[in-house]
């Protein structure tokens, strides 16, 4: 009987051991599945913060990008608004060199009336065809009174017969007006 209680009790001591074994493992089994759900969870975490970051990163990029981009567009707004201002002084330089090349054709062709004061002047208004040929000459103002001032420079416009046409095209305008001083 001895012999048999001895040997259930190590059968019973190897199945303790067994069982002990076996819930040691499960509970090992239960340890890295836990750690690789945490371990699973930690990447999906640091995954989930790279991906706000980059888009984070994205967003600024995208504004510093649109802010160049305006910054650039500015930029070039202006630089076209002073060639635009460069352009309109070369073309009122030009228009002003293609009228004092009006008056001084029309000055070479008028002759001094009888009378004329220094500082008599006339504002004349001409009409031309393409190419410069007059067709109208009308004095708007004069500030002398006198008749023959005014009909001398009406003539002297008439005899130059054709104007001097502006060395740029888009210049070239069917009335001018100009103040006449002899």
């Amino acid at each position: 009987k001895a012999k048999k209680l001895r040997q259930q009790a190590k059968r019973d001591i190897a199945a303790l051991n067994k069982k002990q074994k076996e819930e040691q493992q499960l509970a090992e089994k239960r340890r890295k599945e836990a750690t690789a759900k945490k371990q699973k969870r930690i990447a999906s975490e640091k995954q989930a913060e790279k991906e706000r970051l980059k888009k984070i990163e994205e967003a600024k990029i995208t504004a510093q990008k649109a802010a160049f981009e305006k910054k650039l567009a500015d930029e070039q707004r202006h630089l076209d608004q002073a060639a635009n201002r460069a352009q309109q002084r070369k073309l009122a330089l030009e228009k002003d060199r293609y009228v004092t090349l009006i008056r001084e054709k029309v000055t070479r062709n008028w002759v001094k009336p009888p009378g004329t004061k220094l500082g008599d002047s006339c504002k004349v208004l001409v009409q031309q065809i393409p190419g410069g040929e007059v067709i109208n000459v009308k004095v708007t103002a004069c500030s002398s009174n006198s008749v023959a001032f005014r009909d001398s420079v009406e003539r002297a416009v008439w005899k130059t017969q054709h104007l001097p046409t502006p060395a740029i095209e888009a210049l070239f305008d069917r009335e001018i007006e100009f103040t006449f001083r002899p």
